[in-house]
């Protein structure tokens, strides 16, 4: 049973546990079964992205690191902005 939880999310899981107790069902084969059948219709995950309002540059996470850390201070690549 601890193998499921390596491929499918804790939410899933207790889901699908709780409608094979409902049925009756109480089988390893049958509960993974229920939960590929599950995942094959989950809707796929939004695509991550480099480049948001939310994500700072990349020189203000190497000024909060050496700040924090007391690391030198190498020179920035240029970057084209």
């Amino acid at each position: 049973m601890s193998n499921l939880a390596r491929h499918h999310r804790r939410e899933d899981i207790e889901a699908v546990a709780q409608s094979a107790l409902a049925a009756g069902v109480h089988t390893y084969s049958s509960l993974k079964h229920a939960l590929e059948r599950r995942a094959a219709h989950a809707p796929a995950a939004p695509a991550l992205t480099q480049t948001a309002a939310e994500i700072r540059d990349i020189r203000e996470y190497q000024d909060f690191f050496d700040t924090h850390t007391g690391g030198d201070r190498r020179p920035y690549p240029e970057t084209a902005a």
